[in-house]
C-alpha cells in the first residue's frame, strides 16, 4: 500500500503541494481571525476538619469532599448569587445561564483545593469574573454551614490574577494541526486525481502500450525550449524501427489517432521528413478531407497548401501531376494537400481512385506517409488503414485516455493491418543534446522540427 503512494506523490506532487498550501493558508486565516480568550483562575482550599466533624467523616477523604464542593460550585443557585454580586459590584451584568458559560470548576487531584476559572474576551473580565464567582461562593457555603455553627469550610487560597497571553487560540498548536491536517489533504488530493485521472499510463521502460509495440517517442516541444535535435532523432528512430518491419519498399503508412488534436499530423509530417534524411524519396499525403489540419504548422517550413489537392483527384477534377507538389526547401519531399474540404468524403476515400493513386505513387516513391482522420471519428481512418502497409497510432502522453485508445486500437486491429505500433508523443524527456554536441545536418535539407497542431 505504502509502496503505491510514493509513485502517485512523485507524479502528482504539484497537486499534492497546492492542496497543501492552500490548507495551511486557511488555517493561518483562520487561527489569526479567531477571537481571543483569555482564561483566569482562583484557587480555594477546602477546610475538611469541621465538615467531617460535623459528617462523621475521616479527614483523609478531604480529596473527595473537594469534588464534591466543585459540583456544588457549579449550582444555580450559587451562580445566581454571584451574577448578583457581578451586578452590583461591577459594571458585568449576566445572567446565571449565561455567567455559567464562562465558568468553569475543577478539582486538584489528590489535594483539597479547587479551582475557579473564568474565560472572557479580556483579561480584566475574566479574572473579574473568577474573583467575584470564588467571593460569592465562598459566602454560599459559609451560609449552608451556618447552621451547623461551622466558622468556615472553603477558603479563598489564592486570587486570580490577570491572565498573561490568550488561553485561544494556540497559534503553535493549531498550526501543527493544520500542517499535519494539509499533508493530509494534499496526499488524499494526489490520490483522488491520480484514481479520476483516465489517461493512459505509460512508464518509461515500458515497450508496449495496449498490447502494441512503442516505435518511437517524441518529445514534447511546447513544455520547454528543447533542442530541436532531439525532436528529429525521435523521428529518425521512428523511421528506423518502421523500416525494420517494412523490409523493402514502397512502403504506405497511414498515421492516426483516436482523437484529434494528439499530434497525428505532426508525426506524419516529421516521419516524411526523418525519410528524406536517409536519401530516400517520400510523399505526404493530407488524407483527412474533412478537417485538414497539415497547412497548421507545416508552411512552417515554407511549403504553402495549394488550392488543389487529393479531394480533386479523387472526384476527377485533377490530374497527379497537379495535385504533387515538391518541397521547395527539403529535397525527396512531395506533399499532396487534401484540396476542398469534404463534409462527405468517405465516398471519395472508398473509391477505388484512392487505389490507383496509391498504386501511383508508390512507384514514384520509397515511402508514402498518409496523414488519415482520428479513428473515433467515422470509418475515414479505417477505409485508409486497410489500403496501407502498416498503421501507426499516436497517443499524446498527456492527454489520451485509455478508454479511447483502447476502443481505437480495438477498431484497427479488426482491420488486421501487416504492422501496427504506436508513438507517444509529447512526452516529456530530458535533454541531452547539449551533451552531445550539435549535430551536423545534411546541405540542402531543413532540420527544424515540424509543430502542426492536429
Amino acid at each position: 500500500m505504502i509502496e503505491s503512494i510514493f509513485p502517485v506523490l512523485r507524479k502528482r506532487w504539484r497537486s499534492a503541494a497546492t492542496a497543501a498550501a492552500i490548507c495551511m493558508v486557511v488555517v493561518i486565516a483562520i487561527t489569526l481571525a479567531l477571537p481571543k480568550s483569555y482564561q483566569a483562575t482562583a484557587t480555594l482550599s477546602v477546610n475538611t476538619r469541621p465538615v467531617a466533624k460535623i459528617l462523621n467523616i475521616d479527614s483523609t477523604i478531604g480529596e473527595n469532599l473537594a469534588r464534591s464542593f466543585s459540583t456544588l460550585a457549579a449550582n444555580p443557585n450559587v451562580a445566581d448569587e454571584a451574577a448578583h454580586l457581578l451586578g452590583t459590584t461591577t459594571s458585568i451584568h449576566l445572567t446565571r445561564e449565561a455567567l455559567l458559560t464562562h465558568m468553569s470548576f475543577a478539582p486538584v487531584e489528590q489535594t483539597e483545593l479547587l479551582q475557579i476559572t473564568a474565560t472572557a474576551h479580556s483579561k480584566t473580565e475574566a479574572q473579574t469574573l473568577a474573583n467575584t464567582y470564588s467571593v460569592a461562593f465562598v459566602a454560599h457555603v459559609r451560609s449552608a454551614f451556618a447552621a451547623e455553627q461551622v466558622t468556615t469550610t472553603v477558603d479563598i487560597a489564592e486570587p486570580a490574577s490577570l491572565p498573561g497571553k490568550p488561553s485561544k487560540p494556540d497559534p503553535p498548536l493549531y498550526i501543527g494541526l493544520g500542517l499535519v491536517l494539509s499533508l493530509l489533504i494534499g496526499l488524499g488530493v494526489a490520490l483522488v486525481r491520480d484514481r479520476l485521472d483516465q489517461r493512459l499510463r505509460v512508464s518509461d521502460t515500458d515497450e508496449v502500450a495496449l498490447g502494441q509495440p512503442i516505435m518511437a517517442r517524441i518529445p514534447s516541444m511546447g513544455a520547454r525550449d528543447r533542442s530541436r535535435h532531439t525532436a528529429d532523432d525521435a523521428f529518425l528512430l521512428l523511421k528506423t524501427n518502421v523500416g525494420f518491419f517494412l523490409h523493402s519498399p514502397p512502403r504506405i503508412v497511414a498515421v492516426t489517432s483516436a482523437s484529434p488534436r494528439e499530434g497525428k499530423t505532426t508525426i506524419s509530417a516529421g516521419l516524411a521528413k526523418a525519410i528524406t534524411r536517409g536519401e530516400e524519396r517520400a510523399v505526404l499525403v493530407e488524407a483527412d478531407l474533412r478537417r485538414p489540419a497539415l497547412a497548421q504548422g507545416f508552411n512552417l517550413d515554407g511549403a504553402e497548401p495549394t488550392s488543389v489537392g487529393l479531394s480533386n483527384y479523387l472526384v476527377g477534377s485533377a490530374t497527379l501531376d497537379e495535385i504533387v507538389v515538391p518541397h521547395p526547401r527539403i529535397d525527396g519531399l512531395s506533399v499532396i494537400w487534401s484540396g476542398p474540404s469534404a463534409p462527405s468524403a468517405l465516398p471519395l476515400l472508398r473509391s477505388e481512385v484512392l487505389g490507383e493513386l496509391l498504386d501511383s505513387l508508390k512507384e514514384s516513391y520509397d515511402w508514402v506517409i498518409v496523414d488519415t482522420p482520428p479513428v473515433l471519428l467515422g470509418a475515414d481512418a479505417s477505409i485508409m488503414v486497410a489500403r496501407a502497409n502498416a498503421a501507426i497510432f499516436v497517443i499524446d502522453a498527456s492527454s489520451t485516455t485509455t478508454q479511447a485508445a483502447s476502443i481505437s486500437l480495438a477498431q484497427l486491429r479488426k482491420i488486421d493491418p501487416a504492422f501496427l505500433a504506436v508513438v507517444l508523443n509529447r512526452v516529456i524527456t530530458p535533454d541531452f543534446s547539449d551533451y552531445y554536441g550539435v549535430h551536423d545536418e545534411q546541405p540542402g535539407r531543413d532540420p527544424s522540427p515540424v509543430a502542426t497542431s492536429s
